[in-house]
Order: structure tokens, then C-alpha cells, then sequence
């Protein structure tokens, strides 16, 4: 019997590689006082076909920050389905970001 094996959804360069992106192209909102530090938390779903679906801010200091979290996901690189018993599957996921 083969063990099934599930993915989550996943950027296509690699969770190193998009976190690195995440560092370089992230653009401080003025409101972030020098010294601090915030996380902007957001989900969306990864379609089967790969698209960004269902943004959501789950938590975060203020729509300067929400937009930017916004933009970073919607211009960054794209992200590989999960994967179910071999099968493509929309599903949701979550990610932090940093601002500092």
C-alpha cells in the first residue's frame, strides 16, 4: 500500500527563496516608527490551477500594512497547489509578514 502524501500549497522557488523575496521587496509603510517592528498575518487559498484566491488580513496594525502584504502576495512569485492522495486541491494558507 503507498503512503499518500499530502503537500501544502507552496511557493514555486521554494519557502527560502520567498522568504527572501518577502525581505527585498517589502516597501515600510511611513507609519512604522524606526526601531519597531510589526507582522501583518493574511490567508488565501492556492487553486488547483495555481491562482490566488480568497485574500484575507487576519490581523494587522493598519491598511498601510494590509496593502503592502497585499501587493507582496499578488506580485511575488507564484505558488504550487497542494496536494491530496495525488490530487491537486484548492486550499487555504496562511502566511506572516514582517515588517521592521
Amino acid at each position: 500500500v503507498m503512503e499518500a502524501v499530502n503537500t501544502p500549497p507552496l511557493p514555486v522557488n521554494g519557502k527560502t527563496n520567498y522568504d527572501n523575496y518577502l525581505k527585498e521587496q517589502i516597501r515600510r509603510p511611513e507609519s512604522l516608527a524606526a526601531g519597531d517592528s510589526v507582522t501583518v498575518v493574511i490567508s488565501f487559498t492556492i487553486s488547483t490551477a495555481g491562482a490566488i484566491e480568497a485574500f484575507k488580513v487576519v490581523s494587522s496594525p493598519g491598511d498601510d500594512f494590509s496593502n503592502e502584504a497585499r501587493r507582496l502576495v499578488m506580485e511575488g512569485p507564484a505558488w504550487n497547489p497542494a496536494v491530496r492522495n495525488g490530487e491537486k486541491i484548492d486550499e487555504e494558507t496562511r502566511l506572516r509578514i514582517i515588517f521592521k
